[in-house]
């Protein structure tokens, strides 16, 4: 039998449907920052004054770059948080990439008003 260290364990069931679980959170939260984000760049492409195919091409691209990002950012989110069951540490693993996210997702919602307050010619 191998030697493992003291703070590798083999998790239970329950703890691994409560790691999936969390991971589909946060997963549904990295999609929807996705399409916060390709929002901003489509406010950037009309804060720029770029033209309708510029803003078309981005708005594409836009959209196949971000899923490549997401799709990879998934992968490697499961990795770290099911790796996190083993060395117990599963739930600050789990509070850190969610402050992460809520941080990405702030900020995208505060240029995404800004904008706004910008293009309507600021606040009533």
């Amino acid at each position: 039998m191998r030697n493992e260290p003291p703070y590798l364990s083999q998790p239970s069931l329950l703890q691994y449907v409560i790691c999936y679980a969390v991971w589909l959170v946060l997963s549904a939260m990295i999609i929807w920052l996705m399409v916060q984000l390709r929002l901003n760049l489509l406010d950037i492409t009309l804060l720029l004054n770029l033209g309708p195919w510029a803003h078309l091409l981005i708005d594409r691209w836009g959209l196949v770059v971000l899923g490549i990002l997401a799709m990879g950012a998934i992968v490697v989110l499961e990795h770290y948080l099911r790796t996190g069951l083993a060395k117990k540490r599963f739930w600050p693993r789990a509070a850190y990439a969610f402050f992460i996210m809520a941080i990405a997702l702030a900020f995208s919602y505060a240029f995404l008003f800004g904008f706004r307050m910008l293009s309507s010619g600021g606040p009533p």
